[in-house]
């Protein structure tokens, strides 16, 4: 992947290198994320940087091939920045978007990704987020929740080789017009108990940090003073020194504070998934969103259309493309001359409780589609019911046209079956979900539920008043049955 090319002047074609044993060197790498070929490093030995602390690529042709070569300067090198200090230019070379910052989520980064309109954010249960659309649940690939740098690209996302579920995205972050400069950690003056960490909040641009928690008694990067001080202190400090670390690390959910792993409230920092009609309740290393205090009207009562309407287009384990048939015969609305808000929902008793509950956090994605852009997905909602428990989204249709499915060509021309509407909806990340063994992936996915009604200006609250007042008395047959 292609970020940053430079002419390696000094390094003839064919000129030899003696690779050095690959071995355990905690100096290696501390040039931010640069990479380099082997035959590269004379080149950059000679504008001042120091072997040790390079990041050599020991499996890379030891000699030139031409004469230029290309490096990876990730961190090393940057561009104009953001307010957080991040990438502003981020291509997804998977689909040749280029993503600009638009606003704030999640204390990062987010970014409008044109021309195909996506979103590229950052999720506490996904790590970063690339969706089908601004605020959409529906995603092409996901990252890591783990990696949760202030700045993406800080835990390898613009390498190729970085592990995002579902598409590999191919990131690179464009260093922009004019000269690039280095990052802090190019100069930095770590002692050799610390590796160095660009952070744009620090005053010189970069953080010491501890190697081994056990033999670093602070977290300070200043350097020992040269002589002892003039007074001494008039008293012994109060408190232990600070650690660096926890060992073994903190599971999801906790966070370390001063060597021990603490919950992390999510509810406080905003770090959930809660819509803003629900209430985030704060648990022991998790949370939990609970239905809001919103009043329901009694016209929200949408006509259910039985749990026979829905079959596969494709699927593999990992994701499934899945029509749902929403049909005109006696409905509220007509789907196909008429706007209508609709719903799709599947049931606990077939289905489990964690194929619901990552289609809310969004590990599961789920996004809506069509021959032309006719839909927009609302809210992704979990209803907490014990054995009636359910889960699915809600939409409505934007707009009336003929290339909307069921359609085809009479005689050279657009024809719209007018008998219903057939809704695809496209899940990913099934692959992480454990279904009941009972029933298994098509049983569950087979036998949604879906319905409608007339469309309107509904708040926000309306999703959660019909997901909480429905509810499957009977189990659905075995849809292959």
């Amino acid at each position: 992947m292609k970020l940053f090319a430079v002419t390696a002047s000094t390094v003839l074609a064919g000129t030899p290198y003696q690779l050095h044993p690959e071995v355990a060197d905690w100096h290696n790498g501390e040039y931010g994320d640069l990479r380099v070929q082997p035959w590269q490093v004379p080149s950059l030995v000679a504008l001042g940087y120091l072997e040790e602390k390079l990041n050599i690529d020991y499996d890379a042709p030891s000699v030139s091939p031409t004469g230029r070569g290309l490096v990876t300067w990730a961190n090393l090198w940057q561009g104009p920045k953001t307010d957080l200090g991040c990438c502003t230019h981020i291509n997804v070379n998977w689909s040749g978007a280029v993503c600009t910052p638009n606003g704030v989520h999640n204390d990062r980064d987010k970014y409008l990704c044109q021309p195909d309109n996506r979103e590229l954010r950052w999720e506490p249960g996904s790590g970063w987020y690339y969706a089908g659309s601004p605020g959409a649940w529906g995603y092409f690939a996901t990252g890591n929740p783990d990696h949760d740098a202030t700045c993406i690209g800080g835990h390898g996302e613009f390498s190729a080789d970085y592990p995002w579920n579902g598409y590999n995205l191919l990131l690179s972050c464009q260093p922009g017009d004019g000269p690039a400069t280095p990052m802090p950690c190019a100069s930095h003056n770590c002692p050799d108990d610390r590796y160095c960490s660009n952070d744009a909040a620090s005053e010189m641009g970069y953080e010491c940090i501890c190697r081994d928690a056990s033999n670093c008694e602070s977290t300070t990067t200043e350097e020992p003073p040269t002589e002892p001080p003039t007074e001494p202190p008039t008293e012994p400090p109060t408190e232990p020194p600070s650690v660096c670390s926890c060992e073994p690390a903190c599971e999801s959910g906790f966070v370390c504070d001063n060597g021990e792993c603490v919950d992390h409230d999510e509810c406080l920092t905003g770090a959930h998934h809660c819509h803003e009609f629900e209430q985030c309740v704060n648990t022991n290393g998790n949370f939990r969103c609970e239905p809001g205090e919103d009043v329901c009207d009694d016209s929200w009562t949408p006509q259910w259309k039985g749990r026979k309407t829905a079959k596969y287009i494709y699927k593999n384990e990992k994701s499934a493309l899945i029509s749902a048939k929403f049909r005109v015969k006696n409905a509220p609305v007509n789907p196909r001359t008429d706007l209508y808000q609709g719903f799709i929902v599947w049931t606990k008793d077939v289905c489990g409780n964690d194929f619901l509950k990552k289609m809310r956090s969004g590990e599961v994605g789920v996004e809506l589609v069509d021959t032309e852009d006719v839909y927009d997905l609302n809210y992704v909602y979990f209803k907490n019911d014990g054995k009636y428990s359910l889960g699915g989204f809600s939409f409505e249709s934007t707009q009336v046209v003929t290339k909307d499915t069921p359609w085809a060509f009479k005689s050279g021309v657009p024809t719209k079956n007018m008998g219903s509407d057939d809704v695809q909806i496209f899940l990913t990340g099934l692959d992480k979900v454990n279904f009941l063994d009972a029933f298994g992936m098509d049983w569950c996915l087979l036998t949604l539920a879906n319905a409608l009604m007339p469309a309107g200006d509904y708040p926000g609250h309306m999703t959660q008043c019909v997901f909480e007042n429905k509810k499957f008395w009977k189990t659905p047959t075995d849809p292959n049955a």
